[in-house]
């Protein structure tokens, strides 16, 4: 299977979540950057609010694909103790990436908070979107700071993802709404015709708007 579009993709995952249409204390959250082009057509085709929650990933030294951890929207880092150790990647050695990551993530929020009103979450059942999810690391730190948040519940979407990655996040959502689960799996944009990047000022528009 593979989408012509994240905003094609998005659509469907709408569809697909249905059952959140108008409902009442219910909010879509994107993860950016590609994420908020998903998650700004689910929240179209749902009639919900929208807003983003910025994370990111901690790649492996060398091998920056591979993640070895994440920073959450609140500058909290989560690492992944038995990556490190296949990788062979001491902590010592990754204050660095640490320390530029989670200054990158602290700007980002900034930056897309002053886009738009931002939406209080707690209590709130909220749909994580991403455009796809390799490792589930990025996730697993936007899912952090939701429960920090205090919100009621979490629904994990995107159009596509590793089942190595669901199996790491599903005890860590409520639910979760896969279009596509593909038994090979080698990163996300191969389930996309287009997959071009998406740029922060995309992002800050879509937020405006």
């Amino acid at each position: 299977m593979q989408f012509s579009d994240r905003h094609t993709a998005g659509r469907l995952l709408g569809k697909a979540l249905s059952r959140f249409a108008e409902m009442s204390d219910c909010v879509v959250i994107a993860i950016p950057r590609g994420g908020v082009l998903v998650g700004q057509e689910v929240a179209s085709v749902l009639g919900l609010p929208f807003d983003v929650i910025v994370t990111k990933k901690i790649g492996a030294p060398g091998v920056n694909e591979s993640a070895v951890g994440s920073v959450s929207s609140t500058g909290q880092v989560s690492l992944d103790d038995s990556a490190l150790h296949r990788l062979g990647v001491d902590v010592a050695d990754l204050q660095p990436d640490i320390d530029s990551v989670r200054k990158l993530v602290i700007e980002r929020s900034q930056q897309f908070q002053k886009s738009g009103e931002s939406i209080d979450l707690q209590g709130k059942t909220i749909i994580l979107v991403d455009d796809g999810i390799a490792t589930g690391h990025t996730m697993h730190a936007a899912i952090s700071s939701l429960r920090e948040a205090r919100v009621f519940k979490i629904i994990l979407a995107t159009p596509v993802a590793s089942e190595e990655s669901i199996r790491f996040l599903e005890l860590q959502v409520d639910e979760i709404e896969v279009l596509h689960l593909p038994v090979l799996f080698h990163a996300v944009d191969q389930f996309y015709e287009d997959f071009n990047e998406v740029t922060d000022d995309q992002v800050t528009a879509v937020l405006s708007n």
